[in-house]
């Protein structure tokens, strides 16, 4: 018997390694990144913000479980 717990799907948290003006400049910064922290798993993300100033490209990370270790390749 499966428990209930199971069936539950997972919460995604994300960590942010920085916000930019524009799509270019997201994907600089993530390969710089990728090359200086040894990490394959960055996105690139467009955030909707509520005003036009903020910048609004995220390099970030998706993990499951706040808090805990995680195993990056």
């Amino acid at each position: 018997m499966k428990r209930k717990s199971q069936n539950k799907e997972v919460k995604l948290y994300k960590h942010s390694f920085g916000h930019y003006w524009t799509e270019q400049e997201a994907f600089l910064a993530k390969r710089e990144i990728e090359k200086a922290y040894n990490i394959s798993t960055l996105q690139i993300v467009k955030e909707e913000r509520q005003k036009n100033k903020w910048k609004k490209w995220c390099v970030c990370e998706f993990y499951p479980e706040k808090g805990k270790n995680k195993k990056r390749k």
